[in-house]
């Protein structure tokens, strides 16, 4: 049963896009809906699966030039929308390809997979829908 308190929190308007995000400043080439993780101090770039396992994923980017020039609100827990052609209750993973997502079951058959010797699995988040994704990231990271 909810608390009352619970059902307060619901009826905030803007609960469910603070709750589970931060801001940071971004490098050059982050998009919205871009798997980030943290390259210098209080600064964010696209995250692969490529990269240093030491530097995990920190979430996904939802809004660029947010609070101010330059800054980005990253979502590391919560939904992000937007997204296309996600598979509903799938499972999606860090991909080889800067920023991006991959199903966690797409295997080696996929070339945006992570699947070389260096390279390291990430859960991102599982797909509410085509379009969204509910990002739970996982800052574990399983190397190949």
């Amino acid at each position: 049963m909810a608390s009352i308190g619970d059902v307060l929190l619901r009826t905030q308007g803007n609960a469910d896009d603070i709750i589970g995000t931060s801001i940071w400043t971004y490098a050059v080439g982050v998009a919205i809906r871009d798997a980030v993780f943290v390259s210098a101090a209080d600064t964010v770039d696209q995250a692969t699966a490529t990269g240093d396992s030491e530097k995990p994923s920190i979430g996904v980017v939802v809004s660029l030039d947010d609070p101010s020039p330059g800054q980005c609100i990253v979502r590391s827990q919560g939904f992000v929308t937007g997204f296309v052609g996600l598979t509903a209750g799938k499972t999606y993973i860090l991909s080889r390809v800067a920023g991006e997502i991959i199903a966690s079951d797409a295997g080696p058959g996929d070339p945006d997979y992570p699947q070389n010797p260096g390279e390291f699995k990430q859960s991102i988040g599982v797909a509410r829908s085509a379009t969204v994704l509910m990002v739970l990231v996982d800052p574990t990271t399983f190397e190949i």
